[in-house]
């Protein structure tokens, strides 16, 4: 499974980040479902918010996979395009990439306003109250497309009217959104806001526009990147020391131009992005050194059988699930010992030999996987114990390890393993919402749920899949909706893009 244009096992990851945030906000929170299937730190009856209480689930890995991929896309975006050198050039390419920014911070304030039954209006009759807010969530879907399609050059002949579209979808967008009366919140009111953005989103603008950034002016330098990491880091550990308040530490952690947009806090993030911007750098490697060995008619050495690459890649999934049970149950001695047993295991199967460009690939990310996955377990112990909320530093390295194994996993899958047509259907849907993220990820609340309020089967669908396991369905055929939604619009090549 191949495209010269894309690297598809990240396309992959970020399919299965966002596919993962779908589902767990559309699987029932009646408190049936056991512990695992929400996020560690609002378990279920009450799903309250308990800040000392340590482990992760599979939720609690989608937001930070999303995060690896975003990093990893950096290099891999820029291509062969000509990056900055000078002065003037760097200049150029941050306005290009804090216009990015800037668009993903309107998409967090947009779509948090025009969330189904986010608003409701005084003025109009009670039967108009039962349809408008569904209508109005489709009108905002649909300026959505006005204001974030990448539309192809037979339509929109060129760039000039890609930007008069897009001002345009803004601006109708800003019209709808002042023009609402929003249900009355203590720090909100019930007049537009723009503090009222959905946090995901946010945090995505802000090391979008940072990460980039320092990619850019550290591309040819990895261990200064990641380097840089230290600082964000001490900036985060001295939030608990006594003198912590007044100091210019103090000064620079909440330093911002405005709230709503941008945040320091937000950058401790990039201890993810950051590190996922070296894996782009070997995905990217790779792609030149097989373009080069085909330009050259160069033979490759014999690959490996499909036994032991299916090994690799199973041993590396692997790491998934015997964490996340082992550091959920809390059971820290054992879960230690079955990570050494299994990279015991992978240092020998991964070991240094005469191989292909993709085996060598395999080898560093291997390498830098089990370096991130042991530094993570080693600060297990601190802040109370791994949390999502608020996140930790064993939280933020050990989900990088687990990033690179699942890497590993995924370029295996869409390189050199033919799967059943059946299962590789599934693969090709994941891979194609992770092309159209931003379509997958609101097309749920914003198209979905209007469609079924307008239709009148809500209820119906609310009532018919109650309870326990059938909660759990009705996320997955939620999820499975959106995935077809999102696969249309990317086999016609409608793609969004900040």
């Amino acid at each position: 499974m191949t495209n010269t244009n894309r690297t598809l096992s990240i396309d992959a990851l970020r399919g299965l980040a966002i596919l993962g945030m779908v589902l767990s906000g559309s699987i029932t929170f009646a408190g049936a479902l056991p512990a695992w299937m929400y996020h560690a730190q609002v378990p279920p009856p009450a799903h309250r918010f308990i800040p000392t209480l340590a482990g992760i689930t599979w939720v609690d890995l989608v937001f930070p996979f999303f995060l690896f991929s975003m990093g990893a896309a950096i290099p891999l975006s820029f291509g062969n395009r000509h990056l900055p050198e000078t002065w003037g050039e760097y200049i150029v390419s941050g306005r290009v990439v804090l216009k990015r920014g800037l668009l993903l911070a309107f998409f967090a304030i947009f779509t948090q306003h025009i969330k189904v039954f986010a608003y409701s209006s005084q003025e109009i009759s009670p039967q108009e109250i039962r349809w408008m807010p569904h209508i109005i969530g489709l009108v905002g879907y649909g300026l959505l497309f006005v204001t974030f399609t990448r539309f192809p050059r037979t339509l929109v002949k060129s760039a000039q009217w890609e930007n008069i579209l897009q001002a345009s979808g803004i601006l109708l967008s800003a019209v709808l959104m002042v023009s609402l009366t929003y249900p009355q919140h203590p720090s909100f009111g019930t007049s537009w806001n723009p503090q009222r953005s959905d946090i995901i989103l946010l945090v995505l603008s802000n090391v979008a526009v940072v990460g980039t950034a320092l990619w850019l002016v550290t591309r040819t330098n990895t261990m200064l990147r990641l380097g840089l990491l230290a600082f964000f880091l001490a900036l985060r550990l001295s939030l608990n020391e006594p003198n912590f308040i007044g100091s210019w530490q103090h000064l620079v952690w909440f330093a911002t131009p405005a709230t709503w947009l941008f945040k320091v806090y937000f950058l401790q993030y990039l201890c993810i992005v950051l590190v996922g911007t070296v894996a782009g750098e070997m995905m990217q490697e790779m792609g030149w050194k097989k373009a080069k060995a085909v330009h050259l008619q160069e033979q490759s050495e014999v690959p490996e059988s499909r036994m032991i690459t299916s090994i690799k890649a199973i041993l590396c999934f692997a790491f998934l699930p015997v964490n996340l049970l082992g550091l959920f149950t809390r059971e820290l001695w054992l879960n230690l010992v079955v990570n050494l047993c299994l990279i015991t295991f992978g240092w020998w199967l991964f070991r240094p030999q005469k191989g292909t460009i993709t085996q060598t690939l395999h080898r560093k990310l291997w390498n830098w996987g089990v370096y991130w996955l042991l530094l993570g377990l080693a600060f297990e112990v601190f802040e109370g114990g791994i949390k999502k909320d608020k996140s930790t530093l064993s939280y933020y390295f050990l989900t990088n390890g687990l990033a690179f194994f699942l890497l590993i996993s995924l370029t295996i899958i869409t390189e050199e393993i033919k799967l059943w047509r059946p299962f590789q259907a599934i693969l090709t849907s994941i891979i194609e919402c992770g092309q159209n993220p931003m379509i997958a990820y609101v097309t749920g609340g914003m198209l979905l749920l209007p469609l079924l309020g307008i239709t009148g089967l809500q209820g119906w669908y609310n009532e018919a899949f109650s309870g326990a396991w059938l909660g759990f369905l009705r996320g997955i055929l939620f999820t499975g909706v959106v995935v077809v939604i999102t696969q249309w619009f990317t086999k016609r090549r409608i793609f969004w893009r900040s």
